[in-house]
């Protein structure tokens, strides 16, 4: 009788694709629910600064977890009772090669619930990410009325307005927002309208 692998035992190869299919199935079926504690949510598809955007506001508001423990930084639709969201969207084809360059795609398309990102490798992998990113932004705007869009490259001409809708009035917040840092022309030409550093996180 064929005997059965222990997971600890599996390459890591085999464990993360085995776990980047279960997650992109479960998501693609549901989305975690938002607790009723958090006062603002930070969504988008990834490679945006969102990180950043978060670390700062968790300083004044109650807001969804920086480290995304709770599953809902880059959840692909809206959940029921969502409180005010922020969501920070981009160049589909710049988000994908910010990813790619991190060696995130199946994992991040996983997060957006397309199965085919974790099955397909090279170009159909491209386009099932692309498209992932656009149903994501598709369904927020959509769905999610009390909803502020922000594009990457405007967060930092937008700062008053992320702290006004996240009703933040402490001027801390714009004085110690990290500032934009110039980025290197040959690592990525992530937008034809700038050339911005990444950021800082996803």
């Amino acid at each position: 009788m064929m005997r059965l692998v222990s997971l600890r035992l599996m390459p890591l190869k085999i464990k993360n694709f085995i776990y980047e299919t279960r997650l992109a199935l479960v998501r693609s079926r549901r989305v975690p629910q938002v607790p009723h504690d958090i006062e603002v949510i930070v969504v988008s598809p990834g490679g945006v600064a969102t990180t950043e955007i978060i670390r700062q506001l968790s300083r004044y508001v109650k807001t969804n977890n920086v480290a995304d423990n709770d599953g809902l930084k880059h959840i692909p639709r809206p959940s029921r009772g969502l409180p005010k969201s922020i969501f920070i969207t981009g160049d589909p084809q710049a988000i994908y090669r910010s990813i790619r360059r991190r060696g995130w795609v199946s994992l991040q398309g996983a997060k957006l619930g397309s199965v085919s990102c974790v099955l397909f490798r090279g170009a159909l992998q491209r386009k099932a990410f692309i498209s992932a990113v656009e149903r994501q932004r598709t369904a927020w705007e959509q769905t999610a009325p009390q909803s502020l869009f922000i594009d990457y490259v405007d967060i930092w001409d937008r700062l008053t307005d992320i702290a006004a809708f996240a009703e933040v009035t402490d001027p801390s917040f714009l004085e110690e927002f990290p500032p934009r840092r110039e980025r290197s022309f040959n690592e990525d030409h992530i937008n034809s309208k700038s050339k911005l550093d990444e950021g800082i996180s996803s």
